[in-house]
């Protein structure tokens, strides 16, 4: 029983060190890569969700999201990485269109650039996705909890192959909801946002686009496939200091010349302040965020929270709900100290949840 008491008390005093300084990721892969894992599997959902036959013969799929290791990031009591089991997300789309959704008379080809397809989970009346006992939209107080939703971000980019060139046929963008978590839904909302993706398709007339619009070479399809990360932030390695007052000025890596504090409210939460012109210090809660020259962060509810690079996307370990105990005594979390990150500015008497977020490539959007 000594030996335990000094264990745990040696236990307590290392993970409060740990509290005490500014805990970085720095390998937000690896980070994604340990949250539980939800496997989508598509041969049930496709029995259930009749396809629709294209007016096509065969899909290529060209995967230009941000983030092509996997489908998404979903809340469900708890975090968990969203993907196909054993093949990419290129790979999983094209057989599926090509295996259920083609016509064997036709003579055409498409080729699908993929943007966006991300799979999330939200609450109604809430941007960000909790269970919680104290949130009871039309229930009893006794058995309260959040009402989940799931969601899926579509973007594609859709072309007629015509020779060696490619011929732009059409550009599909759409959000599909499901009633239920993403757990039990993430199979069967795949399957219908193909199902919406090929009859959108399906109202073009493919012989009149191919004859009335200009041709692009594959190197030219690419380029333009690829836009969307020619911004700044995507390939600089020097942050420049201010305040973000918008997303794109996020993307330009062009924060403004705005005077600002940062300062810790009697909660020890991190908030920003900014000078009018006579110098007089306001709180501010309506920037998108603010970048120190070294690290970037995004302003959710009020409060700070780091942004993340992997590769072409950007994470953000953020909330927009803490609770402030009501108690003083240390709350001491069994955990690797790495695992802190975002933690800064929150004292003993604060608690986050704190979860993954994506930030939009195109919007700026976060869920």
């Amino acid at each position: 029983m000594k030996y335990f008491k000094l264990f745990l008390l040696a236990t307590m005093i290392l993970h409060l060190q740990a509290l005490s300084q500014k805990q970085t990721i720095t390998d937000i892969n690896g980070f994604i890569e340990k949250r539980p894992g939800h496997t989508v599997t598509l041969s049930h959902a496709i029995k259930k969700n009749r396809p629709i036959i294209s007016r096509f013969a065969h899909f290529e799929v060209v995967d230009c999201r941000p983030d092509t290791s996997r489908l998404g990031i979903g809340f469900a009591n708890a975090q968990r990485q969203i993907y196909f089991k054993g093949a990419s997300v290129q790979q999983i789309i094209e057989y599926y269109l090509n295996n259920y959704f083609t016509d064997t008379a036709s003579q055409f080809t498409m080729r699908m650039v993929l943007k966006k397809f991300w799979i999330s989970s939200i609450v109604p009346n809430k941007e960000y996705s909790f269970f919680s006992p104290n949130y009871v939209p039309g229930g009893s107080a006794e058995y309260g909890f959040a009402i989940s939703k799931t969601f899926v971000k579509f973007e594609a980019e859709c072309y007629v192959k015509k020779g060696d060139s490619f011929v732009p046929f059409a550009a599909i963008d759409t959000t599909l909801t499901s009633e239920k978590t993403f757990e039990y839904s993430s199979g069967d909302i795949t399957v219908k946002t193909l199902c919406h993706f090929v009859q959108k398709l399906n109202q073009r007339n493919v012989d009149h686009i191919i004859q009335t619009r200009k041709a692009f070479s594959s190197i030219e399809v690419d380029s333009i496939s690829n836009r969307d990360y020619i911004y700044n932030i995507f390939t600089t390695d020097s942050l420049k200091e201010g305040i973000y007052k918008t997303a794109e000025d996020f993307f330009n890596n062009q924060p403004s010349g705005l005077a600002y504090e940062i300062q810790k409210d009697k909660d020890g939460l991190s908030m920003l302040y900014l000078k009018d012109e006579n110098g007089k210090v306001y709180y501010s809660r309506n920037v998108w965020g603010f970048c120190d020259g070294e690290n970037c962060y995004k302003m959710m509810d009020g409060n700070l929270f780091p942004i993340f690079k992997s590769g072409k996307a950007f994470y953000i370990l953020g909330s927009d709900q803490y609770k402030v105990k009501t108690n003083v005594t240390p709350l001491f979390i069994l955990a690797a100290p790495w695992l802190f990150v975002g933690a800064e500015g929150v004292n003993e008497k604060v608690m986050r949840k704190l979860r993954l977020f994506v930030i939009d490539h195109e919007s700026g959007d976060v869920y």
